[in-house]
């Protein structure tokens, strides 16, 4: 019987609880992070990042990176990992058993 895949509410919490599980050392450095999960990225990143299709990214880091961040920034943004549902899904079904695979 196939499995289910997860749900956009599902892979969230997936991402939440490993978020929180990350030893201290590396959570000091994070700092507020949002995640959010969408089935692909949207056009103006496709057409940004030069993707072939909406299938090439399963994941992407919007923020400053750590070195550039500085507590005089007059507005600093908000850090969020952006992650593609159904790009994470494909990658998924090509390496699993077919009959383990559907994806809706």
């Amino acid at each position: 019987m196939p499995q289910l895949p997860p749900s956009l509410a599902d892979l969230e919490a997936l991402a939440k609880r490993a978020l929180a599980s990350l030893p201290g050392r590396f959570k000091s450095h994070l700092g507020d992070v949002l995640i959010r999960v969408e089935d692909f990225p949207d056009r103006e990143t496709e057409r940004a990042m030069r993707l072939d299709g909406p299938f090439d990214l399963m994941g992407l880091y919007r923020g400053v990176a750590l070195p550039q961040k500085s507590v005089s920034d007059p507005q600093p943004g908000i850090d969020a990992i952006f992650l593609y549902r159904r790009p994470i899904l494909d990658y998924w079904c090509g390496r699993t058993s077919p009959m383990s695979c559907a994806i809706s």
